[in-house]
């Protein structure tokens, strides 16, 4: 069984990772968030604060008075420990969606090609069914699976 380094080693990879969310590709963003889930990553997914905080007050804030002050003192407080998380939570809900319907297509791309693939490979098919009620059937195929010859008898 590996140990924990072993098992922490396949995300020595993003141990340090920061990227814009936008730009995460889906594999990548499902990968951290395994990881994350696993115990050897933490991940967090935050805007700029003084950016943030800059356009809420552009929003809210009025005057420059006491009130004003209070005012942004509130901004500050409410974008930390209440708009900030609930934030990162709608983000994380909606990459690990995009992600997995990413995935899911991904998938089905993969399955479709296996399924419509030759199960022969690409050989010759000579082919006969004996028909005992219908009679009998002779069918050639090239390697591509394109129909050469057809033909049935009695």
């Amino acid at each position: 069984m590996p140990g924990k380094e072993e098992e922490a080693a396949k995300y020595r990879d993003y141990f340090d990772w920061r990227e814009p969310i936008a730009k995460a590709p889906s594999h990548r963003i499902l990968a951290i968030r395994r990881g994350s889930q696993e115990g050897f990553l933490y991940f967090s997914i935050t805007p700029p604060e003084a950016p943030a905080i800059e356009i809420l007050e552009k929003t809210f804030l009025q005057g420059s008075g006491p009130a004003g002050m209070q005012v942004k003192q509130a901004i500050a407080d409410s974008y930390k420990r209440l708009l900030g998380p609930s934030m990162e939570t709608e983000v994380r809900v909606s990459t690990k969606k995009r992600a997995d319907e990413e995935a899911i297509r991904v998938f089905a791309d993969n399955v479709r090609e296996l399924l419509l693939a030759s199960p022969l490979g690409q050989r010759r098919v000579l082919a006969l069914d004996p028909g005992l009620r219908t009679g009998c059937k002779l069918v050639c195929l090239d390697e591509q699976g394109k129909l050469l010859h057809a033909t049935s008898f009695i």
